[in-house]
């Protein structure tokens, strides 16, 4: 998602479905959903400021907390 400019902002493994797919060497493959925190960044930006945390708390990346 990053490569193509979008930050999720909620990404966990209930915003993570798997499903049959008998071309991957796996059997399966993962679609991400739920995108309602998502950001998308301008320009040549690697990351966005937000005032308040995003998504929930439990699966927030450690600097996140440090604000």
């Amino acid at each position: 998602l990053q490569s193509r400019g979008v930050v999720h902002g909620d990404l966990k493994l209930q915003n993570c479905l798997a499903c049959s797919d008998p071309s991957s060497p796996l059997g399966f493959s993962v679609k991400i959903c739920d995108f309602g925190l998502s950001r998308i960044l301008q320009g040549n930006k690697t990351h966005t400021t937000v005032t308040q945390p995003p998504g929930t708390l439990a699966y927030l990346a450690p600097e996140l907390l440090t604000t």
